[in-house]
């Protein structure tokens, strides 16, 4: 769930810098595609001392939910050695502060941090979708393909004065234009 969110997370921060309606400056969109999640906020806008707090405790849970040994039993902290046994090989190991080092279990995240983490995302989903960025969350959690033309990026910017019921209409009647294309209903 957590990993789910994060890729989630990615795809809609992308998606909220198309629906700002700002116009993109060469080489902009490979940036945001490339960007970490610390860049892609500000590309969308959001440069306060919340927007911090709440990377901050992200960063923590991704660092906390991380799977080394996916990443060849190297840890971010820059702790991460290979002992050398003899006739055994390098054996990977941490000098990690003591309780944030590698556990085993078969759930890897226990009930508290679970909560922990749907508090953290329910309040990272609710400063998304309000303030300046409100419109923009809500084309991107209303389903929309993102056009990132002239003309579209103009009409997503005229979006941003709507308000929440026009914001509303206007995502419906997008899906039943969609609608019609995919069924060819011209």
């Amino acid at each position: 769930m957590i990993d789910a969110y994060f890729s989630y997370l990615e795809h809609r921060l992308i998606l909220m810098r198309a629906f700002t309606g700002k116009a993109l400056v060469h080489g902009e969109l490979l940036d945001i595609l490339r960007a970490r999640w610390d860049k892609k906020f500000k590309m969308i806008g959001l440069a306060s001392i919340e927007r911090g707090r709440l990377l901050g405790r992200l960063k923590a849970l991704k660092e906390r939910i991380r799977n080394p040994f996916a990443h060849g039993g190297v840890e971010n902290d820059g702790g991460s050695i290979y002992c050398h046994v003899p006739n055994v090989g390098a054996i990977p190991s941490n000098m990690s502060a003591s309780g944030k080092g590698v556990r085993f279990g078969f759930i890897p995240v226990d009930t508290e941090e679970h909560k922990s983490a749907c508090r953290l995302f329910d309040s990272i989903d609710e400063f998304l979708g309000s303030g300046d960025l409100r419109v923009a969350n809500a084309l991107a959690e209303g389903g929309l393909h993102a056009a990132w033309d002239a003309d579209h990026l103009q009409l997503y910017r005229h979006l941003q004065s709507a308000s929440d019921d026009e914001v509303e209409d206007y995502i419906h009647h997008w899906h039943d234009e969609q609608d019609r294309f995919e069924n060819m209903d011209f």
